[in-house]
């Protein structure tokens, strides 16, 4: 019968310990970021799919297809000790005669030492740099 007075101590003190965490500042915050949109004028959909997967694989890793092939996602390589966590995805939408593309950017800070905008203005980057699927034919490209 003694059990009781503990019982009711116990759970006042873990609810006084609930309180005290659920206030606390969390230790990591995510941070997105929305890139900048191109539009590439007289290229095919395949081009977009091409340039998205070297972009994502030159900075983060073999990219995951979804969306019918126009939404590319890849999170950074794990490595030991431990990898920041680090994610992007670059989206393709057909036009009348080319594509525009869209890119998103999500880390984790701490510990990743830079934003998401810097993620996503390196993948914009390696986009614009990567060899374009039909590489006879020149692509009039335009930020939106």
């Amino acid at each position: 019968m003694r059990t009781f007075p503990y019982r009711s101590g116990l759970f006042a003190v873990a609810l006084a310990l609930d309180i005290v965490f659920c206030v606390a500042p969390a230790p990591a915050a995510i941070d997105l970021a929305i890139g900048d949109q191109r539009i590439v004028q007289n290229q095919p959909l395949s081009d977009c799919t091409t340039r998205a997967e070297n972009a994502l694989r030159t900075l983060l890793q073999a990219p995951s297809v979804a969306g019918g092939g126009s939404e590319l996602m890849a999170l950074a390589p794990v490595q030991a000790p431990a990898t920041p966590p680090r994610a992007a995805s670059i989206h393709c939408f057909p036009l009348d005669k080319g594509y525009l593309v869209t890119f998103e950017c999500a880390v984790e800070i701490p510990p990743n030492p830079t934003p998401a905008s810097d993620l996503c203005t390196k993948l914009v980057a390696a986009f614009d740099a990567s060899q374009s699927a039909n590489a006879g034919s020149t692509a009039a490209e335009g930020s939106r």
